[in-house]
């Protein structure tokens, strides 16, 4: 039977894990803390995905009647992520000194906006790689398969999603996106 962790043993700990952070290693960056968290701009991807396949990742039955409560389910919180953490890198980019002149405000609204009106456009154009892949598959049976097992259709999704953030200058947000999608 072990014995238990004595408070002032781990209170130890924490004080030189505390320490460890006056050192000059590059981690040690506190500021860091202000940039995007990974974790929301993961979960607003995860939202956009089922708006571009309603059909595919529905949990419930779809009809064009409630179709439209569907989508809204996921556009409000991927947006309210979204502007969120964009302003985060603007904001750390300013602090940074990485940009020249400051955002100018509003522009994390505006360009959410820009990319959810894009997601029309996107489906069709998802839609034409899904469909060019089921056509070059011999073997596959469906383009339902294609949506639901080639890890492809992932990686391209994000791609795409997080090209039209890379080309309205979103820093950071997009490389999470793809990156999580390829890893």
């Amino acid at each position: 039977m072990s014995s238990p962790i004595r408070t002032r043993d781990l209170e130890a700990v924490i004080d030189a894990v505390v320490e460890s952070y006056d050192g000059p290693e590059e981690i040690n960056n506190l500021e860091s803390a202000a940039l995007p968290n990974k974790r929301a701009v993961v979960q607003a991807y995860n939202h956009l995905k089922p708006v571009i396949y309603m059909g595919f990742y529905s949990q419930r039955s779809l009809t064009r009647g409630n179709l439209r409560y569907a989508v809204s389910e996921h556009l409000y919180p991927a947006c309210e992520i979204l502007v969120e953490q964009i302003a985060r890198a603007l904001r750390y980019e300013e602090r940074s000194g990485q940009v020249k002149e400051p955002w100018p405000p509003g522009w994390s609204e505006e360009v959410v906006l820009r990319l959810l009106r894009r997601l029309p456009e996107l489906r069709r154009i998802l839609n034409a790689d899904i469909s060019a892949a089921f056509e070059g598959d011999p073997a596959a049976k469906s383009v339902e398969e294609i949506v639901f097992s080639y890890p492809v259709v992932e990686a391209i999704t994000a791609h795409r999603i997080a090209h039209v953030l890379y080309s309205e200058r979103v820093p950071i947000v997009p490389r999470i996106i793809s990156e999580y999608a390829t890893g």
